[in-house]
């Protein structure tokens, strides 16, 4: 189950504190808006220099006969997928990231490539496939999922709050010049190491750069498979 971090509201009244605001009552009306700003633009830092293992996510969805695109799930970081693949029987087999860039797209077999286009009537991102499948088959895609909603008062955060709020206030004394600053400062960066060193970060992600044969060595959850 993952984590449920505290909300804005909270994680605000927390900074508010930090920066000598609590004798006020916690953050007045005028101070919201930019302790909001360091909260949230903390929150994208941290996700953006970590892949967390809890924001990797998993979908499932039908390819059907003859279909050739499935919408790239919507809370995808813009489009990056770190594997797709298709089960072939009790198998997932992952698929070459890249179409070709000349192909036939007439042919009807197992799909090897997958890429990710612009639809053409809208924004929306698409993943099209190649071959095209002659029959129903079920596509998995493993992504890192972008940061839910965070600009309302019980929206929760979507990265370690520890982090979040450490970095937030760091913004915040740098802003009011505050003389501690560097004590946050070198607070956050052990932080951020010892998370590093925890292997917080994601592994084993798929690497488009590596070259490697899509009907090769299948990834199997099983010992059946003898190299």
């Amino acid at each position: 189950m993952r984590p449920v971090y505290a909300t804005l509201e909270q994680l605000r009244d927390r900074l508010a504190v930090a920066l000598g605001f609590g004798a006020q009552g916690g953050a007045q009306p005028n101070q919201i808006p930019i302790l909001n700003h360091f909260l949230q633009q903390s929150q994208s830092q941290i996700w953006h220099s970590l892949k967390l293992n809890q924001m990797n996510r998993v979908h499932y969805e039908n390819l059907g006969a003859n279909q050739e695109v499935l919408d790239v799930p919507s809370d995808c970081r813009v489009g990056v997928l770190t594997g797709v693949y298709w089960k072939d029987g009790d198998v997932w087999r992952r698929l070459h990231h890249g179409l070709p860039k000349e192909y036939d797209t007439t042919l009807r077999d197992d799909p090897r490539y997958y890429g990710v286009n612009s639809r053409y009537d809208s924004s929306s991102l698409q993943v099209q496939f190649y071959p095209v499948p002659c029959k129903v088959i079920e596509v998995r895609m493993d992504y890192y999922a972008q940061p839910s909603r965070f600009t309302q008062n019980k929206d929760h955060a979507s990265v370690p709050e520890d982090l979040l709020i450490t970095l937030a206030i760091v913004m915040g004394k740098a802003h009011y010049s505050q003389s501690d600053v560097q004590l946050y400062t070198s607070q956050f960066e052990e932080m951020m190491r010892r998370v590093r060193s925890l292997n917080f970060d994601s592994e084993g992600s798929f690497n488009a750069s590596r070259p490697f044969d899509a009907y090769g060595r299948p990834v199997k959850w099983s010992n059946e498979w003898s190299g």
